[in-house]
């Protein structure tokens, strides 16, 4: 992150039907895989600045999380931002991760994003992660997480992984490119599902004074010879018919 003139935006970020809609900072839609459902988002905040800088400014993040039915897998979609104007984001560099195991550009949906294989390990599990990630605008860095749970032994150097193991990492970065696809912002679709339309209510009370008025109304021209035995009748089935 470095310094520099920012802008002023708002946005419209939601899940619907297992789909990531963001309206800008991207403008994208998101949909995932059926064998991730989507779980929780939740916001958390930290200060983020340059290495070595003495000043830091700090970043929200929201974070959609997707998994799968018995939690081994999952996918995190990412959205930061930074709360001033005087600082722009800038694209992660994988390769500085603990345990990096590959990185590189791909283009998705005509977008550029830097990605980077790596192994991130807690104190109880070790998880490998495919990452996908762009800045948007200058404030704004969106991240996409593929990952599945590990065994310890992938806490080494790519080069002594095993034939077991470039296997599966080869099915497992098929898993990761397949997990969700990424489309165009359809903005009258969010809207439609963001704002359903309104069943219109109906004055019961009113209704009821209204059909009560109309009998009256053919009961008092029957009664002054206005109206026939047989136009009485009809107009007394009409209106039964719309109750």
């Amino acid at each position: 992150m470095t310094g520099c003139a920012g802008i002023s935006f708002e946005t419209k970020r939601f899940v619907k039907d297992n789909t990531f809609y963001s309206s800008q900072f991207p403008s994208l839609t998101l949909s995932v895989s059926d064998n991730l459902e989507f779980s929780f988002e939740e916001s958390s905040g930290y200060e983020g600045g340059n290495k070595g800088a003495t000043k830091s400014t700090s970043v929200k993040s929201r974070r959609y999380r997707f998994l799968s039915r018995d939690m081994q897998r999952g996918l995190s979609i990412i959205v930061e931002t930074l709360s001033e104007n005087n600082w722009h984001m800038v694209v992660p560099d994988y390769s500085k991760m603990k345990y990096p195991i590959t990185t590189g550009k791909e283009i998705l949906a005509g977008v550029e994003f830097y990605t980077g294989i790596f192994v991130e390990s807690k104190d109880d599990y070790c998880i490998l992660i495919k990452a996908y990630a762009k800045t948007s605008g200058e404030r704004v860095r969106f991240k996409i997480g593929y990952f599945e749970y590990v065994e310890d032994e992938w806490l080494i150097k790519p080069a002594l992984f095993s034939f077991q193991q470039r296997d599966y990492l080869s099915a497992f970065i098929r898993r990761a490119d397949e997990s969700f696809t990424i489309g165009k912002y359809q903005k009258q679709l969010a809207l439609a599902l963001t704002n359903p339309p309104v069943t219109p209510t109906v004055d019961r009370k009113a209704a009821v004074m209204s059909t009560k008025k109309r009998f009256q109304n053919i009961q008092e021209l029957y009664e002054s010879g206005l109206m026939t035995e047989d136009k009485y009748q009809d107009k007394r089935k009409e209106i039964m018919s719309e109750l």
